[in-house]
C-alpha cells in the first residue's frame, strides 16, 4: 500500500462542556495560568463521559446538536492537503492559534518516517495512523510504533487519531470483534481520539464499561484527554 504523506488541517470542535458553580474559581479559564495547570484543572473537573466524548470523533452527518451535547463528542471538520507537507507546515507555524495540523498516515519506521520527524519538530498537533500493517500487525493496534516509538522515543506531545473506521478494520472481517478492537488494540496501543463516523454509541458504551471495570486504566484515558486538551488550549479554547 502506498502511504501518502499528508497534512490535514483539523478545525476541531471545541466542545469541552464542564459546568462548575459560578462561585468556583476556574483556573483553566484564566489566561495567566500556565498551560499545564490549565489542563490539569479542566481534566480534574471532567466526568468519565466527558473524557470519552473528547476521545470520540463522529461524522458530520451524525453530528446533531443533541448528539454533540449529550455525548460531549468531537466532530470531523477536516480539510486535506495531499503531498503539500512543507507548505502546510509553514501555514501551520503561522496559524497555530486557530488550526491543528495532522500528519498522516503514520506507518512503518524505516520507509516513511522522514516527514514525521520534521512535523514533530515543527510541533504538529496530531498524527493519524495508517490502515496498513507492520510485521503483520495493524498500525491501529501497534503499541510499539504508536506508544513506544512515536510518543515515548520521539516525544510526540500531541494526540494520535485513528483513520476513518480504522479500529473497525483491525479485525477481518471488519468489526468482527469490536471489543477487542477497542480495548486490547486501539486504546491500549496509544490511540487518543478515534474516528467512529457511525458506530459511536457502541464505542462509547464499550469503552466506558472497560474503564469502569478496570480493564482499561483511567490513567490511559487521562493521558489521551490531556493530549487533546493541550491542543485545544493552544488553539484558543475554552
Amino acid at each position: 500500500m502506498k502511504v501518502l504523506h499528508n497534512i490535514t488541517i483539523f478545525l476541531i470542535l471545541l466542545c469541552c462542556s464542564v459546568q462548575p458553580s459560578s462561585a468556583e474559581c476556574m483556573k483553566y479559564k484564566d489566561p495567566k495560568v500556565p498551560l499545564k495547570a490549565c489542563i490539569a484543572d479542566l481534566l480534574s473537573r471532567m466526568t468519565l463521559a466527558e473524557k470519552i466524548g473528547q476521545m470520540t470523533q463522529i461524522g458530520r452527518l451524525n453530528a446533531t446538536s443533541d448528539v454533540l451535547r449529550n455525548y460531549f463528542i468531537c466532530m470531523d471538520c477536516s480539510i486535506s492537503y495531499e503531498n503539500l507537507i512543507t507548505i502546510v507546515l509553514r501555514f501551520y507555524t503561522i496559524s497555530r492559534k486557530f488550526v491543528a495540523a495532522c500528519a498522516k498516515h503514520y506507518s512503518e519506521v524505516s520507509t516513511h518516517m522522514a516527514p514525521y520527524y520534521n512535523a514533530i519538530v515543527k510541533g504538529v498537533s496530531t498524527v493519524m495512523v495508517s490502515y496498513s500493517s507492520w510485521n503483520g500487525e495493524k498500525m491501529h493496534a501497534n503499541h510499539f510504533l504508536v506508544a513506544d516509538f512515536l510518543k515515548n522515543k520521539l516525544n510526540f506531545r500531541g494526540f494520535v487519531i485513528s483513520d476513518w473506521q480504522g479500529i473497525d478494520k483491525i479485525t477481518s472481517p471488519m468489526g468482527a470483534n469490536y471489543s477487542y478492537s477497542i480495548q486490547q488494540a486501539s486504546i491500549t496501543a496509544g490511540l487518543d481520539m478515534v474516528m467512529i463516523p457511525y458506530n459511536y454509541f457502541d464505542f462509547i458504551n464499550i469503552l466506558t464499561n472497560f474503564v469502569k471495570a478496570g480493564v482499561i486504566p483511567m490513567s490511559r484515558i487521562d493521558d489521551a484527554v490531556r493530549r487533546i486538551l493541550r491542543d485545544k488550549f493552544i488553539m484558543g479554547a475554552p
